[in-house]
């Protein structure tokens, strides 16, 4: 899987893990008489209608349904294998143009390609429920601990950049997307690219914070390029450490400050063992193996443990919107009103453009789901105010 970013903050989420691959006439992309002169300079006296060239294809979408996307390309191709019904033409004109996205609410929208195959159904979570997370996330916890976990998302919240590295690059996607699904009510919509590519590898000495997957063979040419306040996470072997110091490298300006250890040391207590049973039996064997997703209910209970921890921090944001006036923050009323083993880390992630994001799209939602995402976060917020935990329960 890959995710592309827009200028526009939206995300296009794209699903090559299991791709379609076609085989066509090379006469479809070039014409006659520079398919003549290109099959010459390669010395091969075949006519241009013999040489077929392959195609891949993959899905790309601003909506993250990664499994849905997996299903709808197997489907395809084990269909493609043994003899589609129609052309192929068909079964894509039907996904991109008759299959409509369901909304937020109790809608799912229900897909059959080919008979061969079970019917595939696309649906989002309701107004009151968590945001849509279709990855494998049980490939977190079996590529990282739960303290290391809590080390890069601490670092991406500070504004410091990540580079991941493993030998299976399909493995990054699902642990980047199960990570930033982590940071909720706070979104990443700054550079991430989850594979970069080899002619792409100078992008990492950018002055900007990002998000990025390399794979292992280009380690040694990544290291040359990141800047010393760069994040590196190793997947196949836990650990994450930063960029050294470095003769020709500029002196890291930021800081990294810690969450408030008693939330952690909570976290940790609270879904710690949950983590634990996720991640037991790592091992590097066929990716479909490792692909075999967990009880849904521990996956909530995981997410809601991190939310919790957000809602003890942030429960109060609202009282310091001016809504009066032009809709600012008041950052340092908020500091001071925090607790005081808060505040250190509250005076960095309040300048961050993650924080302040968050706090533009809770003055002006920019979409339907920004509201839901708002809406769930608030009432979540009040409940727990009122000495209710809400363990994958319908807010009321």
């Amino acid at each position: 899987m890959k995710v592309v970013q827009k200028f526009t903050s939206c995300k296009l989420h794209c699903h090559n893990y299991r791709s379609l691959i076609v085989y066509e006439s090379l006469s479809s992309f070039l014409k006659k008489e520079d398919c003549t002169q290109e099959l010459k300079e390669a010395g091969n006296d075949n006519s241009y209608e013999d040489i077929f060239v392959p195609s891949c294809l993959c899905i790309v979408s601003r909506y993250p349904f990664f499994h849905a996307f997996e299903k709808i390309l197997s489907s395809l191709y084990f269909g493609s294998k043994k003899g589609l019904k129609y052309p192929l033409e068909c079964y894509i004109s039907s996904l991109t143009c008759r299959t409509p996205v369901p909304p937020r609410k109790t809608f799912r929208v229900s897909l059959m390609l080919t008979e061969e195959f079970d019917t595939i159904e696309i649906k989002q979570p309701e107004m009151n429920r968590l945001p849509l997370l279709d990855t494998h996330f049980v490939l977190l916890p079996k590529s990282l601990s739960l303290k290391n976990t809590v080390k890069i998302l601490n670092g991406i919240l500070t504004g410091h950049s990540v580079v991941f590295i493993a030998e299976r690059v399909e493995r990054i996607t699902q642990v980047t997307e199960s990570i930033i699904a982590l940071m909720f009510p706070f979104n990443y919509e700054l550079v991430y690219i989850p594979v970069l590519p080899e002619t792409m590898i100078g992008f990492l000495s950018a002055p900007v914070q990002f998000i990025a997957g390399v794979n292992r063979h280009l380690k040694d040419q990544m290291i040359n390029e990141i800047e010393t306040d760069t994040i590196i996470v190793d997947l196949d072997n836990d650990k994450v450490e930063f960029q050294e110091q470095t003769e020709g490298k500029k002196e890291s300006k930021k800081d990294f400050v810690d969450l408030p250890k008693s939330e952690v040391d909570s976290l940790i207590s609270n879904i710690g063992d949950k983590w634990k049973l996720m991640g037991k039996n790592k091992k590097k064997g066929k990716v479909d193996e490792e692909f075999k997703e967990p009880n849904v209910e521990i996956v909530n209970s995981i997410r809601k443990g991190f939310l919790n921890m957000f809602i003890n921090m942030f429960r109060s944001y609202k009282d310091y919107i001016d809504t009066n006036f032009d809709s600012s923050f008041n950052k340092s009323k908020f500091i001071q009103a925090t607790k005081k083993e808060y505040r250190l880390f509250m005076k960095q992630f309040v300048e961050t453009q993650i924080f302040q994001q968050f706090i533009e799209k809770r003055v002006t939602p920019l979409s339907y789901d920004d509201a839901a995402r708002n809406k769930y976060f608030d009432e979540s917020t009040r409940n727990i105010a009122k000495g209710v935990i809400l363990l994958n329960k319908r807010i009321g």
